[in-house]
Protein backbone atom coordinates (compact mmCIF):
# COMPACT_ATOMS: atom_id res chain seq x y z
CA UNK A 1 0.00 0.00 0.00
CA UNK A 2 2.68 2.90 0.65
CA UNK A 3 4.10 1.93 -2.03
CA UNK A 4 1.89 3.37 -4.95
CA UNK A 5 -0.17 5.94 -2.44
CA UNK A 6 2.16 8.89 -2.86
CA UNK A 7 3.25 10.86 -0.13
CA UNK A 8 0.19 12.88 0.60
CA UNK A 9 -2.07 9.76 -0.24
CA UNK A 10 0.27 8.15 2.58
CA UNK A 11 0.07 10.85 5.34
CA UNK A 12 -3.67 10.63 5.11
CA UNK A 13 -4.35 6.97 5.15
CA UNK A 14 -2.29 6.91 8.08
CA UNK A 15 -3.88 9.99 9.67
CA UNK A 16 -7.03 8.15 9.11
CA UNK A 17 -5.60 5.03 10.69
CA UNK A 18 -4.76 6.79 13.59
CA UNK A 19 -8.35 7.87 14.38
CA UNK A 20 -9.53 4.48 14.27
CA UNK A 21 -6.71 3.19 17.24
CA UNK A 22 -7.28 5.98 19.39
CA UNK A 23 -11.30 5.83 18.93
CA UNK A 24 -12.25 4.26 21.87
CA UNK A 25 -16.01 3.85 21.06
CA UNK A 26 -14.58 1.59 17.87
CA UNK A 27 -14.62 -2.15 18.15
CA UNK A 28 -11.43 -3.64 19.44
CA UNK A 29 -11.11 -5.74 16.11
CA UNK A 30 -11.40 -2.74 14.17
CA UNK A 31 -8.87 -0.78 16.38
CA UNK A 32 -6.36 -3.65 16.40
CA UNK A 33 -7.11 -4.19 12.54
CA UNK A 34 -5.78 -0.40 12.31
CA UNK A 35 -3.04 -0.48 14.20
CA UNK A 36 -2.10 -3.70 12.19
CA UNK A 37 -2.14 -1.67 8.59
CA UNK A 38 -0.63 1.65 10.08
CA UNK A 39 2.75 0.06 11.01
CA UNK A 40 2.72 -1.64 7.53
CA UNK A 41 2.72 1.69 6.01
CA UNK A 42 5.58 2.66 7.69
CA UNK A 43 7.91 -0.70 6.76
CA UNK A 44 9.32 0.60 3.69
CA UNK A 45 9.52 4.61 4.58
CA UNK A 46 10.54 4.42 8.57
CA UNK A 47 12.01 1.17 10.04
CA UNK A 48 11.81 3.43 14.17
CA UNK A 49 8.70 4.32 13.65
CA UNK A 50 7.43 0.71 11.90
CA UNK A 51 8.91 -1.32 15.25
CA UNK A 52 7.60 1.52 17.52
CA UNK A 53 4.10 0.64 16.10
CA UNK A 54 4.61 -3.19 15.87
CA UNK A 55 5.95 -3.10 19.34
CA UNK A 56 2.49 -1.67 20.13
CA UNK A 57 0.03 -4.02 18.33
CA UNK A 58 2.62 -6.66 20.41
CA UNK A 59 1.24 -4.98 23.71
CA UNK A 60 -2.29 -4.37 22.20
CA UNK A 61 -2.92 -7.70 20.95
CA UNK A 62 -1.29 -9.37 23.69
CA UNK A 63 -3.60 -7.58 26.27
CA UNK A 64 -6.50 -8.37 24.32
CA UNK A 65 -5.70 -12.20 23.65
CA UNK A 66 -5.67 -12.04 19.83
CA UNK A 67 -3.23 -14.65 18.71
CA UNK A 68 -3.74 -13.47 14.87
CA UNK A 69 -2.68 -9.84 15.48
CA UNK A 70 0.18 -11.02 17.95
CA UNK A 71 1.23 -13.09 15.23
CA UNK A 72 1.01 -10.47 12.57
CA UNK A 73 2.85 -8.01 15.00
CA UNK A 74 5.81 -10.61 15.02
CA UNK A 75 6.51 -11.19 11.58
CA UNK A 76 6.57 -7.53 11.03
CA UNK A 77 8.79 -7.13 13.67
CA UNK A 78 10.91 -9.63 12.42
CA UNK A 79 10.84 -8.00 9.14
CA UNK A 80 12.01 -4.74 10.62
CA UNK A 81 14.58 -6.47 12.53
CA UNK A 82 16.04 -8.08 8.80
CA UNK A 83 15.65 -4.95 6.82
CA UNK A 84 17.87 -3.45 9.66
CA UNK A 85 20.51 -6.31 9.48
CA UNK A 86 19.82 -7.65 12.82
CA UNK A 87 19.20 -11.25 12.22
CA UNK A 88 19.72 -12.63 15.46
CA UNK A 89 16.79 -10.69 16.93
CA UNK A 90 14.59 -11.55 13.72
CA UNK A 91 15.13 -15.48 14.10
CA UNK A 92 14.38 -14.93 18.14
CA UNK A 93 11.12 -13.29 17.12
CA UNK A 94 10.31 -15.41 14.42
CA UNK A 95 10.21 -18.41 16.46
CA UNK A 96 8.13 -16.94 18.96
CA UNK A 97 5.41 -16.06 16.27
CA UNK A 98 6.46 -19.91 15.01
CA UNK A 99 5.55 -21.14 18.62
CA UNK A 100 1.67 -19.21 18.34
CA UNK A 101 0.74 -20.98 15.37
CA UNK A 102 2.05 -24.07 16.08
CA UNK A 103 -0.36 -24.17 18.98
CA UNK A 104 -3.08 -23.72 16.54
CA UNK A 105 -2.35 -26.25 14.10
CA UNK A 106 -2.07 -23.93 11.00
CA UNK A 107 -0.04 -25.44 8.51
CA UNK A 108 0.06 -22.83 6.15
CA UNK A 109 1.50 -19.80 8.42
CA UNK A 110 3.96 -22.29 9.62
CA UNK A 111 5.14 -22.69 6.31
CA UNK A 112 5.64 -19.24 5.90
CA UNK A 113 7.20 -18.33 9.23
CA UNK A 114 9.65 -20.81 8.25
CA UNK A 115 10.31 -19.41 5.01
CA UNK A 116 10.75 -16.06 6.99
CA UNK A 117 13.28 -18.10 9.17
CA UNK A 118 15.04 -19.25 5.97
CA UNK A 119 15.63 -15.86 4.46
CA UNK A 120 16.71 -14.50 7.91
CA UNK A 121 19.83 -17.54 7.85
CA UNK A 122 20.29 -17.24 4.24
CA UNK A 123 21.14 -13.17 4.84
CA UNK A 124 23.59 -14.34 7.73
CA UNK A 125 25.62 -16.72 5.32
CA UNK A 126 24.28 -19.46 7.22
CA UNK A 127 23.08 -21.36 3.83
CA UNK A 128 22.86 -24.72 5.54
CA UNK A 129 20.54 -23.70 8.39
CA UNK A 130 18.86 -21.73 5.39
CA UNK A 131 18.39 -25.24 3.05
CA UNK A 132 16.75 -27.12 6.32
CA UNK A 133 13.99 -24.50 6.91
CA UNK A 134 13.22 -23.91 3.23
CA UNK A 135 12.52 -27.93 3.12
CA UNK A 136 10.48 -27.69 6.46
CA UNK A 137 8.15 -24.98 5.09
CA UNK A 138 7.90 -26.78 1.13
CA UNK A 139 7.06 -29.99 3.35
CA UNK A 140 4.59 -27.81 5.33
CA UNK A 141 3.51 -25.96 2.37
CA UNK A 142 2.56 -29.54 0.36
CA UNK A 143 0.50 -30.80 3.85
CA UNK A 144 -1.53 -27.37 3.80
CA UNK A 145 -2.17 -27.58 -0.03
CA UNK A 146 -0.59 -24.01 -0.14
CA UNK A 147 0.80 -23.22 -3.71
CA UNK A 148 2.68 -19.77 -2.48
CA UNK A 149 4.80 -21.88 0.60
CA UNK A 150 5.60 -24.48 -2.10
CA UNK A 151 6.51 -22.04 -5.05
CA UNK A 152 8.28 -19.59 -2.28
CA UNK A 153 10.63 -22.75 -0.36
CA UNK A 154 11.40 -23.90 -3.75
CA UNK A 155 12.68 -21.13 -5.55
CA UNK A 156 14.54 -20.22 -2.68
CA UNK A 157 16.02 -23.77 -2.83
CA UNK A 158 16.63 -23.12 -6.22
CA UNK A 159 18.64 -19.64 -5.79
CA UNK A 160 20.58 -20.71 -2.57
CA UNK A 161 21.60 -24.45 -3.98
CA UNK A 162 22.90 -22.27 -7.21
CA UNK A 163 24.75 -19.79 -4.96
CA UNK A 164 26.73 -23.01 -3.76
CA UNK A 165 27.59 -24.63 -7.40
CA UNK A 166 25.43 -27.26 -6.85
CA UNK A 167 23.53 -26.68 -10.26
CA UNK A 168 22.23 -29.75 -10.84
CA UNK A 169 20.07 -29.53 -7.67
CA UNK A 170 19.49 -25.85 -8.04
CA UNK A 171 17.96 -26.37 -11.67
CA UNK A 172 15.85 -29.02 -10.10
CA UNK A 173 14.29 -27.17 -7.39
CA UNK A 174 13.53 -23.89 -9.98
CA UNK A 175 11.86 -26.25 -12.52
CA UNK A 176 9.87 -27.73 -10.11
CA UNK A 177 8.90 -24.38 -8.43
CA UNK A 178 7.78 -23.07 -12.32
CA UNK A 179 5.80 -26.39 -12.31
CA UNK A 180 4.03 -25.33 -9.60
CA UNK A 181 3.95 -21.39 -10.31
CA UNK A 182 1.70 -22.64 -13.66
CA UNK A 183 -0.37 -24.69 -11.81
CA UNK A 184 -0.88 -22.14 -9.09
CA UNK A 185 -0.64 -19.54 -11.60
CA UNK A 186 1.53 -17.35 -9.27
CA UNK A 187 2.93 -15.49 -12.50
CA UNK A 188 4.89 -12.84 -10.01
CA UNK A 189 7.29 -15.42 -9.02
CA UNK A 190 7.79 -16.33 -12.70
CA UNK A 191 11.11 -13.75 -14.22
CA UNK A 192 12.72 -14.91 -10.70
CA UNK A 193 12.81 -18.31 -11.44
CA UNK A 194 13.91 -17.67 -15.24
CA UNK A 195 16.47 -15.48 -14.05
CA UNK A 196 17.78 -18.21 -11.62
CA UNK A 197 17.97 -20.89 -14.53
CA UNK A 198 19.32 -18.46 -16.96
CA UNK A 199 22.30 -17.97 -14.15
CA UNK A 200 23.11 -21.36 -14.25
CA UNK A 201 22.70 -21.91 -17.86
CA UNK A 202 25.33 -18.71 -18.17
CA UNK A 203 27.67 -20.94 -15.42
CA UNK A 204 27.61 -24.02 -16.98
CA UNK A 205 28.48 -22.59 -20.22
CA UNK A 206 25.32 -23.18 -21.87
CA UNK A 207 25.23 -19.17 -23.49
CA UNK A 208 22.10 -19.54 -25.73
CA UNK A 209 20.40 -21.43 -22.88
CA UNK A 210 20.67 -18.22 -20.47
CA UNK A 211 19.89 -15.86 -23.38
CA UNK A 212 16.40 -17.85 -24.03
CA UNK A 213 15.98 -18.13 -20.36
CA UNK A 214 16.61 -13.97 -19.80
CA UNK A 215 14.63 -13.30 -23.06
CA UNK A 216 11.61 -15.34 -21.62
CA UNK A 217 12.17 -13.54 -17.94
CA UNK A 218 11.93 -9.86 -19.57
CA UNK A 219 8.88 -10.87 -21.38
CA UNK A 220 7.41 -11.85 -18.03
CA UNK A 221 8.43 -8.98 -15.93
CA UNK A 222 7.06 -6.47 -18.87
CA UNK A 223 3.75 -8.36 -17.95
CA UNK A 224 4.24 -7.93 -14.61
CA UNK A 225 5.27 -4.58 -14.57
CA UNK A 226 8.47 -5.43 -12.76
CA UNK A 227 10.72 -3.02 -13.94
CA UNK A 228 13.11 -3.92 -11.03
CA UNK A 229 13.70 -7.68 -12.03
CA UNK A 230 13.47 -6.44 -15.77
CA UNK A 231 16.46 -4.13 -15.60
CA UNK A 232 18.43 -6.85 -13.76
CA UNK A 233 17.47 -9.32 -16.49
CA UNK A 234 18.35 -7.36 -19.39
CA UNK A 235 21.82 -6.34 -17.57
CA UNK A 236 22.03 -10.44 -17.37
CA UNK A 237 21.50 -10.82 -20.80
CA UNK A 238 23.87 -8.27 -22.47
CA UNK A 239 26.80 -9.76 -20.30
CA UNK A 240 25.91 -13.22 -22.55
CA UNK A 241 25.80 -11.74 -25.49
CA UNK A 242 28.55 -9.53 -25.45
CA UNK A 243 30.52 -12.84 -24.48
CA UNK A 244 29.17 -13.85 -27.64
CA UNK A 245 29.93 -10.62 -29.70
CA UNK A 246 26.44 -9.96 -30.46
CA UNK A 247 27.69 -6.56 -28.94
CA UNK A 248 24.91 -3.94 -30.84
CA UNK A 249 22.20 -6.27 -29.17
CA UNK A 250 24.00 -5.83 -25.47
CA UNK A 251 24.40 -1.94 -26.38
CA UNK A 252 20.75 -1.55 -26.71
CA UNK A 253 19.41 -4.29 -24.14
CA UNK A 254 22.29 -1.93 -21.53
CA UNK A 255 20.60 1.25 -23.16
CA UNK A 256 16.90 0.10 -22.84
CA UNK A 257 17.95 -0.92 -18.90
CA UNK A 258 19.47 2.45 -18.23
CA UNK A 259 16.35 4.25 -19.41
CA UNK A 260 14.21 2.10 -17.16
CA UNK A 261 16.56 2.85 -14.12
CA UNK A 262 16.45 6.68 -14.69
CA UNK A 263 13.07 6.66 -15.26
CA UNK A 264 11.95 4.56 -11.88
CA UNK A 265 14.78 5.65 -9.60
CA UNK A 266 17.07 2.61 -9.64
CA UNK A 267 20.25 3.62 -8.73
CA UNK A 268 22.00 0.30 -8.47
CA UNK A 269 20.47 -1.08 -11.85
CA UNK A 270 21.77 2.51 -13.77
CA UNK A 271 25.10 1.88 -12.36
CA UNK A 272 25.36 -1.70 -13.24
CA UNK A 273 24.28 -0.90 -16.84
CA UNK A 274 26.56 2.35 -16.84
CA UNK A 275 29.38 -0.09 -16.00
CA UNK A 276 28.60 -2.89 -18.75
CA UNK A 277 28.19 -0.30 -21.29
CA UNK A 278 31.61 0.77 -20.69
CA UNK A 279 32.95 -2.58 -20.77
CA UNK A 280 31.01 -3.68 -24.12
CA UNK A 281 32.02 -0.05 -25.69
Amino acid sequence: MALWLGVQGQVLVQDSLRRVVHDEGMKMELRLDALSRLQFTFRFSNLDSAAYLADSLIRFATEQGSGKYLHDALTSKALIYKAKVQGDSAIYVVRKALTLVEETENLHQQAHDYCLLGTVYEDLGNLDSAIVYYKKCNELGELADSGTANARSLLNLGFVYRIRGEYGEAIQYLFRARSICQQYRLTAYYPSISLNIGDIHHHQGDKQAAIDEYRRGIAEASSLNNMIRKAQLLIRMADVQSEIGQIDSALMNLDTCLAIGQKVGMKSEVAGAEIALQKSI
